[in-house]
């Protein structure tokens, strides 16, 4: 079996069954191969393998990769301002806005989120950080849109982007 398909490679199974019955599978990338299953991700890449999991358990024979390696905490993914009927929006200049994500980590955890209020030249105008936390898998940050311009004394015509970033 064989599949060459230049600068990506996806493989969907709408039976929710893949099976491969051979005695090895050797696939090859230039960047890396990342295998995922919820928020669990495996990484080979030319620096080494990597384990992003928060219940990583080393059962591996011949003493495989350390437990203390696998440092990860968790990934935040799909993040998107929306407005409060969770719709997504980037330009559109509503009263209040909300940074959200996905995330795999733990509840409780304090995450910074920024929002950025930038002009077509993607130049900061405004910026305003909260400190908040991971409640069942999300990150939610609400912003007041309104007093942030009022506060920096933003004219509406030159505001052409929101733009959002999540640190933890």
């Amino acid at each position: 079996m064989g599949v060459d398909i230049k600068d990506s490679f996806h493989l969907e199974d709408t039976t929710n069954v893949l099976y491969e019955g051979v005695n090895e599978i050797t696939l090859e990338a230039t960047s890396g191969i990342s295998l995922r299953c919820g928020g669990n991700v495996a990484t080979v890449d030319s620096s080494g393998i990597f384990f992003k999991t928060p219940n990583y358990v080393k059962n591996s024979g011949e003493n495989g990769v350390d437990g203390t390696e696998v440092g990860v905490e968790g990934e935040v993914i799909n993040t998107r301002i929306t407005n409060m009927y969770d719709t997504f929006i980037s330009k559109v200049i509503d009263e209040k806005v909300i940074l959200q994500a996905d995330t795999t980590l733990k509840e409780g955890r304090s995450v910074e989120a920024t929002l950025f209020i930038l002009d077509k030249d993607e130049n900061i105008l405004a910026q305003e950080t909260q400190t908040t936390q991971v409640h069942n898998n999300k990150i939610k940050q609400e912003y007041n849109l309104e007093q942030i311009i009022k506060s920096n004394d933003l004219l509406i015509e030159k505001i052409y982007e929101l733009d959002g970033e999540l640190v933890w």
